[in-house]
């Protein structure tokens, strides 16, 4: 049941790449094996992948908040 539960879950992350919802390199850290002993040999041998747009990100919570509000006025 396990096994299928995982196949199931790469299939998804898979075809959520595929229609663009994650991209590449964030399935890439998504790892997932059958055993344990296997588990810990993707971990060790995880190389990341670059991703140009994540350097674009902010997380600043104040930019955040900046974004959020909304401009009601109204111009005639």
């Amino acid at each position: 049941m396990l096994m299928v539960f995982i196949i199931l879950y790469c299939l998804f992350l898979d075809h959520a790449v595929e229609q663009q919802f994650l991209t590449f390199s964030a399935r890439q850290i998504l790892i997932s094996t059958s055993t344990a002993k296997q588990l810990i040999d993707e971990l060790q041998s995880f190389i990341p992948v670059v991703d140009s747009s994540m350097s674009q990100l902010n997380w600043s919570i104040i930019e955040r908040h900046k974004k959020l509000r909304l401009d009601l006025s109204l111009s005639l």
